[in-house]
């Protein structure tokens, strides 16, 4: 029972243990409320507490502390050179954390959050290494290429200089004349692509003969800085992409740095300045 009569006691006594509630009827007596909340917060916060580790830093507390803690290091200095394009995805996966309830949920997406914030400034030191070895591969194959470019630039002038046609006026041109003629406005167009690829090619060796340390590439300026902002994102994918293949990576920097210089050498150099350095004019 509840309740007892006493001798010594006319009164009633409540017979409960302290710091417990008995419910009846419709209300409920709740003994010591204060220390049972205390005890009731301490006990939530233990069980809602997370705790997790990512590159020798740890993450501790509730998820809404968590919350907060991923927010201030992704907006910390060390992540302040990521990409717009990086920190859009690194808002999405952010707000993909936040939207976890569940312990085991939040704490893997909060873990891949981490591995993608991480992964672009691992990258830069890849894609950094990888620029500057092609840069140096370019440079040490220059002369050789451009001996070669020379070389095929003079075939296709000394074929035009042969034709029949060189020299010609169009309005002098015979029936037999304009039978070639087809032939030979195809001939001519080579010979100025193969003129164009020449002059580009040793525009592009006054460039590059001024990246002479990593620091260069690191910190680029000009022309430089603008291939390496313009390709990164590419880069970085089929970095991705190809499970972190770094041959992979260089062989698109290669093909990307020469067609991205060689179109900036078309409005910059003007092709009837070129001299023939390695075959006799005549």
């Amino acid at each position: 029972m509840l309740f007892r009569n006493s001798n010594l006691n006319t009164s009633r006594d409540l017979t409960i243990t302290f710091g417990y509630s008995y419910a009846f009827d419709n209300f409920k007596i709740d003994f010591d409320r204060g220390r049972r909340s205390v005890n009731d917060r301490e006990s939530r916060t233990r069980e809602n507490a997370l705790s997790f580790r990512y590159r020798n830093v740890s993450y501790n507390g509730t998820i809404p502390e968590l919350n907060e803690q991923l927010t201030n290091v992704s907006g910390s200095s060390q992540f302040a050179d990521i990409p717009q394009f990086k920190k859009d995805e690194l808002k999405i996966l952010l707000a993909i954390v936040k939207e976890q309830k569940r312990e085991e949920k939040y704490k893997e997406s909060a873990l891949v959050f981490l591995k993608e914030l991480y992964a672009y400034g691992d990258f830069q030191a890849i894609y950094d290494d990888a620029l500057y070895n092609i840069i140096i591969s370019i440079k040490d194959d220059m002369t050789k290429i451009d001996m070669a470019l020379e070389k095929l630039f003079v075939v296709k002038k000394l074929e035009a200089d042969k034709h029949p046609l060189n020299g010609k006026a169009v309005n002098d041109y015979s029936v037999r004349d304009k039978a070639l003629a087809p032939k030979y406005k195809a001939l001519l167009k080579e010979r100025g692509t193969r003129l164009e690829k020449l002059v580009g090619h040793r525009w592009m060796e006054t460039q590059f003969a001024e990246y002479t340390t990593k620091e260069d590439i690191v910190n680029p300026s000009g022309f430089l800085k603008e291939f390496k902002e313009a390709n990164a994102l590419k880069g970085f994918e089929i970095f991705e992409k190809s499970e972190g293949n770094v041959q992979k990576l260089e062989y698109f920097l290669e093909n990307e740095i020469i067609d991205f210089y060689y179109k900036k050498s078309l409005n910059l150099v003007n092709p009837d300045l070129f001299e023939l350095k390695y075959i006799n004019k005549n």
